[in-house]
Protein backbone atom coordinates (compact mmCIF):
# COMPACT_ATOMS: atom_id res chain seq x y z
CA UNK A 1 0.00 0.00 0.00
CA UNK A 2 1.49 3.35 -0.98
CA UNK A 3 1.57 6.41 1.25
CA UNK A 4 -1.17 8.04 -0.82
CA UNK A 5 -3.42 4.98 -0.39
CA UNK A 6 -2.85 4.96 3.38
CA UNK A 7 -3.90 8.59 3.65
CA UNK A 8 -7.20 7.89 1.92
CA UNK A 9 -7.93 4.60 3.72
CA UNK A 10 -11.00 5.00 5.92
CA UNK A 11 -11.61 2.50 8.71
CA UNK A 12 -14.21 1.98 11.41
CA UNK A 13 -14.03 0.10 14.69
CA UNK A 14 -17.00 -1.10 16.71
CA UNK A 15 -17.41 2.29 18.41
CA UNK A 16 -17.64 4.17 15.11
CA UNK A 17 -20.22 1.69 13.80
CA UNK A 18 -22.23 2.08 17.01
CA UNK A 19 -22.21 5.86 16.75
CA UNK A 20 -22.87 5.85 13.00
CA UNK A 21 -26.03 3.76 13.43
CA UNK A 22 -27.13 5.07 16.82
CA UNK A 23 -27.07 1.64 18.43
CA UNK A 24 -26.35 0.41 21.93
CA UNK A 25 -23.18 -1.58 22.53
CA UNK A 26 -25.22 -4.79 22.77
CA UNK A 27 -27.05 -4.05 19.51
CA UNK A 28 -23.74 -3.29 17.80
CA UNK A 29 -22.27 -6.58 18.96
CA UNK A 30 -25.24 -8.49 17.58
CA UNK A 31 -25.06 -6.59 14.28
CA UNK A 32 -21.35 -7.04 13.61
CA UNK A 33 -21.65 -10.75 14.43
CA UNK A 34 -24.67 -11.27 12.20
CA UNK A 35 -24.62 -13.05 8.88
CA UNK A 36 -24.44 -10.60 6.02
CA UNK A 37 -22.57 -7.85 7.86
CA UNK A 38 -19.22 -7.17 6.16
CA UNK A 39 -16.23 -9.11 7.39
CA UNK A 40 -13.65 -7.01 9.21
CA UNK A 41 -10.60 -6.13 7.14
CA UNK A 42 -8.27 -6.79 10.09
CA UNK A 43 -8.08 -7.50 13.79
CA UNK A 44 -5.93 -5.22 15.93
CA UNK A 45 -5.27 -5.14 19.66
CA UNK A 46 -8.27 -2.78 19.98
CA UNK A 47 -10.47 -5.29 18.17
CA UNK A 48 -11.87 -5.78 14.69
CA UNK A 49 -11.79 -2.98 12.12
CA UNK A 50 -13.87 -2.56 8.98
CA UNK A 51 -13.37 -0.70 5.75
CA UNK A 52 -15.74 2.28 5.96
CA UNK A 53 -16.81 1.81 2.34
CA UNK A 54 -17.93 -1.76 3.11
CA UNK A 55 -19.95 -0.63 6.13
CA UNK A 56 -21.53 2.27 4.23
CA UNK A 57 -22.49 -0.08 1.37
CA UNK A 58 -24.14 -2.41 3.91
CA UNK A 59 -26.01 0.55 5.42
CA UNK A 60 -27.29 1.63 1.97
CA UNK A 61 -28.62 -1.88 1.36
CA UNK A 62 -29.89 -2.86 4.81
CA UNK A 63 -30.54 0.40 6.71
CA UNK A 64 -31.57 3.00 4.11
CA UNK A 65 -33.07 5.13 6.90
CA UNK A 66 -29.48 5.78 8.07
CA UNK A 67 -28.05 6.98 4.74
CA UNK A 68 -26.23 10.29 5.00
CA UNK A 69 -26.46 12.88 2.24
CA UNK A 70 -22.70 12.61 1.68
CA UNK A 71 -22.65 8.78 1.53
Amino acid sequence: MSRKERRTCRLMARGEIRKRLGLTDRETGALISSEGFPDPCDVLSLGRIWNTADVEAWIREHRPDKIRASS
